[in-house]
């Protein structure tokens, strides 16, 4: 079965020497195991540590809605 956890601890800003993920102490290592990450942006004031594709995402909406709001002076 396929899981994939969100910790609640995100280690942003990411620092050398964080623990990014720790198995219990009588795990084997497990090859087929999976690692998936975020990029996250950060400006401070305007989107700190937001997720990039959401932030792509919420960017996108913003500039069609503007377009749309000025189409109709434009002509």
């Amino acid at each position: 079965m396929d899981a994939f956890l969100m910790p609640a601890d995100k280690g942003f800003q990411l620092k050398e020497g964080f623990e990014l993920y720790i198995g219990a102490a009588d795990d084997k290592p497990n090859p087929q195991q999976q690692f998936r990450f975020t990029v996250a942006l950060n400006e401070p004031g305007i989107c700190e540590g937001q997720p990039l594709l959401e932030s792509l995402h919420q960017l996108t909406a913003l500039v069609e809605g503007i377009v749309v709001a000025l189409t109709p002076r434009l002509r």
